[in-house]
């Protein structure tokens, strides 16, 4: 009895000293060999949630504007950072629920995800013409192809990791999906002295897949009827670890499309003391169609990678690329005190910086870790910035 006691006093000594799991196995920089430090003796079951927002177009100041309807102030100072650098924004989301079966040295895990992200990205000769400073009698034109891209799927699959290596067999839908042959973005700016005499015109058109009928999402998102098939395979060890995921042995089919077109115009004319400033501005949504011939969705490639220590002084690094452009990165360091984990992380992506506060325990049956993220345009977020959230958790019970 004393020698069963001691055992089980051991072992949880062991697993609150390795407990880290700070980088999530189904995150964005994912890796499913890392549920192993989530100490499972037998079965537990977790849930998990990532959501991240940057973008360096509006400050503070504007979202309380646009959030009371009140007026936008635009101008050199208030865009600087989209003139300086392009128009960007950046969401990356992930969700969902998985089980950890430990068998024999083979982990079985199970999951259902919500995966993907989201980019904007227009180049500064747009936003120059959109926002900068323009000289009297000068032309500028723009054209730009896949301005946007989005990836969000729906996946459900299992992985099978054994010592240091997984693989894994995932099922997969387009929730959203952008079709980049018909993505675009076009910008005109023209002036004159004599007569006085300026127009500027702004096109864009964004074409959206989807395996579902999105006004009638919440009773069709766990029907994989139309859904591809795609494998990822990793290693890792407690220090090392990367994985290729997103591998499409069958693409999933698109059922239905939405186009989203906008355009844009402003004249400005002066004769004598008479000034005339006219402009408009339309967007038009196509219905939700259904289409006839099924599209083939393949989600890009992405690969993930760790390197990381830890007990007591907690540090790591860890990055994402997709192959369609999208990449994310973070660096973190903090204290392992046991029962309890503190740590400050400072993150990357094609929009900005993230800046983030965590903390966890172990309980060794219960495993928590919550992330608070604020980001910004800037590594020192000081004057005109322009802030964007995030918020994670993972959450874990069982023996």
């Amino acid at each position: 009895m004393k020698n069963k006691i001691l055992t089980i006093i051991v072992l949880s000594l062991i697993s609150v000293l390795s407990f880290s799991m700070i980088i999530q196995p189904f995150s964005s920089y994912g890796n499913v060999v890392l549920v192993k430090e989530d100490m499972t003796a037998l079965l537990k079951v977790g849930a998990f949630a990532d959501i991240e927002l940057s973008q360096n177009f509006l400050t503070m100041d504007n979202l309380n504007a646009l959030l009371n309807e009140e007026e936008l102030i635009i101008n050199t100072e208030t865009m600087k950072s989209a003139i300086n650098n392009g128009l960007k924004a950046f969401f990356n989301a992930n969700a969902g629920t998985y089980a950890h079966l430990n068998l024999f040295g083979f982990r079985f895990v199970p999951y259902l995800r919500i995966d993907g992200n989201l980019s904007l990205s227009i180049p500064k000769t747009v936003s120059n013409i959109l926002f900068g400073e323009t000289n009297i009698g000068e032309t500028n034109e723009s054209t730009i192809t896949n301005f946007l891209k989005t990836n969000i799927t729906m996946n459900l699959g299992n992985s099978i990791v054994f010592e240091k290596f997984y693989v894994g067999v995932n099922l997969y839908s387009p929730i959203v999906f952008s079709d980049q042959n018909s993505t675009y973005a076009y910008a005109y700016y023209t002036s004159s002295a004599s007569p006085s005499y300026a127009e500027l015109n702004i096109q864009a058109q964004a074409r959206i897949l989807s395996s579902y009928n999105l006004n009638n999402i919440e009773n069709e998102i766990f029907n994989f009827q139309n859904s591809g098939i795609s494998l990822e395979l990793g290693f890792g060890t407690d220090n090392f670890g990367i994985a290729v995921r997103n591998i499409t042995i069958s693409p999933a089919k698109a059922t239905y499309v939405i186009a989203i077109r906008s355009d844009g115009k402003v004249n400005y004319t002066a004769e004598g003391t008479n000034l005339t400033l006219d402009a408009t501005y339309n967007i038009y949504n196509s219905p939700l169609s259904y289409l006839t011939e099924p599209v083939n969705v393949i989600p890009p490639i992405q690969i993930t990678g760790y390197f990381k220590g830890q007990n007591p002084l907690m540090w790591g690094v860890a990055g994402s690329y997709w192959l369609d452009g999208n990449w994310m990165a973070k660096g973190y360091a903090g204290f392992n005190l046991g029962l309890l984990k503190l740590y400050y992380m400072l993150g990357m992506n094609p929009a900005g910086y993230a800046h983030t506060i965590g903390f966890g325990f172990n309980l060794f049956f219960a495993n928590a870790d919550l992330k608070l993220t604020a980001t910004t345009d800037q590594f020192i977020p000081i004057g005109q910035t322009t802030p964007g959230i995030g918020i994670a958790f993972t959450f874990s019970g069982g023996l």
